[in-house]
C-alpha cells in the first residue's frame, strides 16, 4: 500500500471508530432499567413491598399499579402491595409488621408524615431490609432512595397559570393549610409566588384551615356564603372535594381548581365544577419506585439514589389526553379507575401478570 492509499485508509477507519463511538454514547443514553443494574442478580421469588397512602388517598390504587406494571417485566421478583386503613402510628406499624413477617428485601414506604415516616423507616431497617422513601423525605442516611412526587410543583402550576384558569372570572377564594407542616408552608409559597403577579385577579379572602381548625369545606362554604358572586375557590388540598359534593360547597356558577390530579377528580373536569387539576402521573411514581426497589437488590453502590415526577396542569380540553396516558402507567384501562380503592390486605405480583 502507497503512502497516499494508506493515509486515506487510515483516514477512514479513523472515522469509521469515530462513528462506533458516537453510537455507543447515543444508545448508552437509552439503558433500560435492567442495563442499570449492578453485579447482583435478584434471586428466585425476592419480594419488594410497597406500603402505599392510605384509602383515603385517591392516588393510591394508581401508584401500586404503576408498581405492579413495572415489576411486571422482571419474572423472578415478587411485589406485595399494602394501602393501610388510615395514617395513623398503630396502623403503620400493624402493616409493618405484616409485610417483614413476608422477608422483603426492599420496603417502599409512602410518607406524609416525617416524623412518622422516620419510626417506620427505623423499625424496617432494624430488620436489615432497605427502605426507599415516597412523599416527603425522613431524615434518615441509610435510607437508600427517594422518590419527589412533587405537591409544591402543582401549588407553582395553579399559580402560574390563575389567570386562564380563572378564565372569565375575576376573582377567587383560597383556602390552604399554610401552617399545618413545612411541606404546606413549601406549597402555598410555591402558589403565592406565581399568584401574586396576576393582577386583574382579586383575591376576595385567603383563610389557613389548619390554624382555624376547622374543616376546609366547612370554610369553603361559608367564604361563598359572604361572597356570594366569587366565581372560583382555590385548594391546594384536594380532600374538601373528594369528602364533600362540591355543589355543596361552591357559590352559584362556580368552580374550582385543586392540586391532584387522581380519577375521582375527573368528572368534576367533565362537568365544569372543576376548571382545573395539577399533580402529576401517579402509576409513574409507583414505577420509579420499583425501579429503586430493584436497584437497591443489585447495587448498594447507588445509595441515595433520588427520582422525581414532574406535575402537569390538566383541563377538560387536555383530560382525554392525560387520563390514557394515567391508565397506561397505572397498568389498567381506563374504564377501571373510577372504582372502589384497593384491599388493605396485601396483593402478591407475580410478573408477567399486570392487574390483581
Amino acid at each position: 500500500m502507497n503512502g497516499g492509499a494508506q493515509f486515506v485508509f487510515q483516514a477512514r477507519l479513523a472515522l469509521a471508530l469515530s462513528y462506533l463511538t458516537a453510537l455507543i454514547a447515543v444508545t448508552g443514553c437509552k439503558q433500560s432499567p435492567a442495563d442499570r443494574l449492578g453485579p447482583d442478580v435478584p434471586a428466585e421469588g425476592d419480594l419488594i413491598a410497597l406500603i402505599g397512602p392510605d384509602r383515603s388517598d385517591p392516588r393510591g390504587p394508581a401508584i401500586a399499579g404503576g408498581a405492579r406494571r413495572f415489576i411486571a417485566s422482571y419474572p423472578t421478583l415478587r411485589l406485595d402491595t399494602f394501602l393501610p386503613a388510615d395514617n395513623t402510628h398503630g396502623t403503620l406499624m400493624r402493616i409493618v409488621d405484616k409485610t417483614l413477617a413476608a422477608e422483603p428485601r426492599v420496603v417502599c414506604l409512602y410518607v406524609t408524615n416525617p416524623a412518622l415516616g422516620c419510626s417506620v423507616a427505623r423499625k424496617i431497617l432494624k430488620h436489615n431490609v432497605a427502605v426507599v422513601t415516597i412523599g416527603l423525605t425522613v431524615d434518615i442516611d441509610q435510607v437508600f432512595g427517594h422518590v419527589h412526587t412533587d405537591e409544591a410543583g402543582a401549588a407553582e402550576l395553579l399559580g402560574e397559570h390563575l389567570m386562564q384558569i380563572a378564565a372569565a372570572r375575576r376573582s377567587y377564594l383560597f383556602v390552604h393549610r399554610r401552617s399545618a407542616s413545612a411541606h404546606d408552608e413549601k406549597c402555598y409559597a410555591r402558589f403565592m409566588a406565581k399568584a401574586r403577579f396576576h393582577h386583574a385577579l382579586t383575591l376576595l379572602e385567603e383563610r389557613d384551615a389548619a390554624a382555624f381548625q376547622q374543616p376546609a369545606g366547612a370554610i369553603i362554604r361559608a367564604l361563598f356564603a359572604r361572597f356570594r358572586h366569587a366565581g372560583l375557590a382555590v385548594t391546594l388540598d384536594p380532600t374538601p372535594w373528594l369528602e364533600t359534593p362540591p355543589a355543596q360547597l361552591l357559590g352559584r356558577e362556580a368552580s374550582f381548581a385543586t392540586c391532584g390530579a387522581a380519577p375521582a377528580l375527573w368528572p368534576y373536569l367533565k362537568s365544569g365544577q372543576a376548571a382545573a387539576l395539577a399533580g402529576p402521573i401517579d402509576g409513574e411514581i409507583g414505577a420509579l419506585a420499583a425501579e429503586i426497589a430493584l436497584i437497591a437488590m443489585t447495587d448498594e453502590r447507588q445509595a441515595g439514589l433520588v427520582r422525581g415526577v414532574q406535575s402537569e396542569l390538566v383541563t377538560r380540553a387536555s383530560l382525554d389526553h392525560f387520563s390514557r396516558r394515567y391508565a397506561e402507567a397505572a397498568g389498567t384501562a381506563l374504564d377501571e379507575l373510577v372504582g372502589p380503592p384497593l384491599a388493605t390486605e396485601p396483593t402478591t405480583t407475580s410478573a408477567p401478570a399486570q392487574h390483581p
